[in-house]
């Protein structure tokens, strides 16, 4: 079948036991008929027995710097909220940075002036650590998320137009892959055109 029907795969198994992750690259083509290749390989994917399930998308230009991210911490937060308290309360910070609408659910303690301020009062930027901190810290957040669930199952996140995403969106998933893909059944799908796939792959490799 051609490109138009099914999306082209390569991937990458992350250095862990059998049950570890993987990293797959989708190659699609632009427009509906690369989105319903997705579509349906995502079906496939789910009839293999799949627990959880996430399609984000990572465009830059879109969602900001963490675009596609913001989605997936929503999602996570009311199993956070009812389930782990402790966890949420440990990384209220990183959650209310990266999900702004948590701040009327969650307070942040010792927050500072920047993130205090707001509208055109929020002029100063975060330095590159304290960005990359909040990166590690979610990436903890889904680490102790799966590992204190009582059956963490096989869990699938699909970003989307990954070639767009920003600098911290794809840094995050790197470390997620990094640090904890080793202990979890985690397959994500970075998907690009193909002209793209194997360079944004190519970011894993060193994970592989």
């Amino acid at each position: 079948m051609s490109s138009q029907e099914n999306p082209r795969v390569d991937g990458v198994a992350s250095a862990a036991r059998p049950s570890g992750s993987q990293v797959i690259a989708l190659s699609v083509v632009d427009g509906e008929a690369g989105r319903a290749a997705l579509d349906r390989w995502q079906n496939n994917m789910r009839e293999t027995g799949i627990d959880r399930e996430w399609r984000l998308d990572c465009t830059c230009t879109f969602g900001g710097p963490w675009g596609g991210i913001r989605d997936f911490f929503s999602d996570l937060f009311p199993q956070l909220q009812m389930d782990f308290p402790e966890i949420l309360n440990r990384h209220c910070y990183e959650l209310n940075t990266v999900v702004p609408a948590l701040r009327r659910k969650i307070s942040v303690r010792n927050s500072n002036l920047t993130d205090q301020a707001e509208g055109e009062e929020k002029v100063r930027n975060y330095p590159v650590d304290r960005a990359y901190r909040i990166v590690h810290g979610l990436v903890d957040v889904v680490g102790a998320l799966y590992s204190k669930s009582a059956h963490g199952g096989r869990w699938l996140i699909v970003a989307d137009h990954f070639d767009q995403a920003g600098a911290l969106n794809r840094r995050f998933f790197r470390e997620l892959v990094r640090r904890v893909g080793p202990f979890m059944n985690l397959t994500l799908a970075v998907v690009a055109p193909v002209y793209e796939a194997q360079r944004v792959l190519d970011e894993f490799r060193g994970f592989a």
